[in-house]
């Protein structure tokens, strides 16, 4: 079975991670990243942006991609996290045959971080004559997407409450596990331990309660799951979802700042488990 766009961007990503490390500099994926996030960003179906992309060429002038009879240009920014890799200036459109410029950036992983979008005439006001670009610069323009769980500062990039070094474990498990891996290994005891279960009584089970703003609920079908929350790894472990006896496939989300995991810890342990932690 071939894989979807998403799985796709996974493996590319890590590959080119893992290319990083053993050579210094990551390959250069970015546009195709970039490209790509926007366009899952703005609805297109994965199909359409296949089916234009296959008449496309790396040096097509003007714009990226077309969608909804708009024309949209991409640009991106990556610190690599090595010193003096901070973001600081954004590279200008040489031309102005577009209808919308998409400015994204990410962290040194290739998550998503923001987006920012401008129509090509409140574009061409703004920095037709500038020379130099910066994020600020950017970020005068419409907010498309923001991840409030990430930050990138200075080359790294860090969760709020970083500080939080506690790892969770229950009896049973035989490990501890971070805290946003915690939940996913509680749910797939819990499946695994109720082999009849169905998905609404599992919703039951682990009602969503405390939400993050912007973030995945407890517990989901993999079907339902938005293509943003994908794209930016908001669920755990997508390649090896948790699956029901009905064939539903399910996925926990990994987004849980210290009140949002004491709740879960709590559901947990009124369902009978055993919840112990310890720091890192």
């Amino acid at each position: 079975m071939s894989l979807n766009g998403i799985e796709l961007r996974k493996k590319l990503v890590e590959l080119a991670l893992e290319w990083q490390k053993e050579f210094g500099v990551a390959p250069g994926i970015l546009s195709s990243i970039s490209e790509f996030d926007a366009a899952m960003l703005l609805g297109m179906k994965e199909s359409d942006y296949s089916n234009f992309m296959q008449t496309i060429t790396a040096v097509n002038k003007g714009f990226d991609f077309k969608y909804n009879g708009l024309r949209y240009q991409i640009k991106a920014n990556r610190p690599s996290g090595k010193p003096g890799s901070t973001v600081t200036n954004v590279r200008k459109a040489r031309n102005y045959d577009f209808d919308i410029l998409i400015w994204i950036l990410y962290n040194t992983e290739f998550q998503m971080v923001e987006a920012w979008s401008w129509n090509v005439k409140d574009y061409v006001t703004a920095f037709d004559s500038k020379e130099t670009l910066r994020p600020e610069d950017m970020r005068r323009g419409k907010l498309l997407f923001k991840n409030s769980n990430l930050q990138v500062i200075s080359t790294k990039t860090v969760h709020k409450n970083s500080k939080d070094t506690k790892q969770y474990t229950f009896e049973g498990l035989g490990k501890y596990v971070g805290k946003c891996s915690f939940p996913y290994e509680v749910v797939k005891y819990y499946v695994e331990k109720n082999k009849n279960i169905t998905f609404a009584d599992l919703k039951r089970a682990f009602p969503d309660g405390i939400e993050m703003s912007g973030t995945p609920v407890f517990i989901q079908e993999l079907e339902n799951v938005s293509k943003k929350d994908l794209i930016d790894g908001r669920v755990k472990d997508i390649n090896n979802p948790i699956i029901l006896s009905s064939g539903e496939k399910i996925v926990v989300s990994n987004q849980y700042n210290p009140t949002r995991i004491d709740y879960f810890n709590k559901v947990a342990q009124k369902l009978g488990f055993k919840v112990s932690w310890r720091e890192k």
